[in-house]
């Protein structure tokens, strides 16, 4: 609603370029610098299925590179996983954010665990692979909340699973959300130590299980892997933050970088060692 007002009265919500100005926009870097891989960051990928369907049939007929590209498992069907998969479509990311029913009606999100399980079936049946994106510590999450996100991305099957502990956005109805549950305190009334933290840090949320969140955030993707292994995760997750957790985590985000998002390997290593800073940094605080 927030950003709604900003761009009050500048023309529809949602603008996309047409199919044809993207197509040669590609062209035209493909030209200049060269191309190996595209990476299409527009949550809106799949929303207008006529649109989709007509970008990929002509990306394969005058680009035919290899992509990975972000889509809502809602608008997909079996027609346009095919385009994908015939455009060379190495990977789609999602978003999932919690398998919990009562979280998502905080998030108002509408999503039924059934239709995303078709979805992903149909990804699976064409060799696509996937990650999801996931939150926790969500306002109003309890530990049983964030173990059926994982739970539920184990039974999707996500090649890739990927989680950030939530914060929330200024001047949004989740901010207005906690402040008004006391979770958090509004930005004038409050210090600026938690100024420059990232989603990969502490919760914000003064909330219970803070800690367990921090920590489930860095053994998710083992916890995804190993759904059985509930017990001792529960037990894990309540020892204090530590170094070998903080190694999972960043080990997983290389493997992540590396093998699904194809980064470059030297792109992949100074990643993962600014975020190695990032903790002994925050280790002193």
């Amino acid at each position: 609603a927030h950003f709604m007002e900003i761009y009050k009265g500048k023309g529809t919500w949602c603008r996309r370029k047409s199919v044809d100005y993207i197509i040669d926009e590609i062209k035209t870097v493909r030209k200049q610098y060269g191309l190996k891989l595209l990476y299409f960051n527009d949550e809106n990928f799949s929303m207008n299925k006529k649109w989709t369907e007509e970008f990929l049939t002509k990306y394969i007929e005058e680009i035919n590179l290899p992509y990975i590209c972000v889509i809502k498992l809602s608008n997909i069907d079996e027609n346009i996983v095919r385009l994908l998969k015939a455009s060379k479509c190495k990977g789609v990311l999602f978003g999932v954010e919690t398998g919990s029913l009562s979280i998502r009606k905080v998030l108002n999100r509408k999503d039924k665990d059934e239709e995303m399980m078709q979805s992903t079936a149909l990804l699976h049946k064409n060799k696509i692979a996937s990650s999801s994106y996931n939150m926790l510590g969500l306002p109003d999450e309890t530990i049983d909340d964030s173990i059926k996100t994982i739970k539920l991305n184990s039974r999707l099957k996500v090649s890739y699973p990927w989680v950030t502990v939530f914060k929330p956005f200024p001047k949004t109805e989740l901010e207005e959300y906690c402040i008004k549950k006391n979770y958090i305190k509004r930005k004038e009334d409050s210090d600026d130590s938690n100024e420059g933290l990232t989603f990969f840090d502490k919760s914000l949320l003064d909330q219970p299980h803070s800690r367990e969140f921090f920590n489930l955030s860095r053994l998710f993707s083992l916890a995804v892997k190993f759904p059985k292994q509930e017990k001792l995760l529960r037990k894990l997750i309540k020892m204090r933050p530590n170094f070998l957790f903080e190694m999972v985590f960043l080990g997983y985000t290389f493997y992540r970088e590396l093998f699904f998002m194809r980064r470059p390997v030297m792109y992949s290593f100074v990643t993962g060692y600014k975020n190695f800073m990032i903790y002994f940094k925050n280790r002193k605080k």
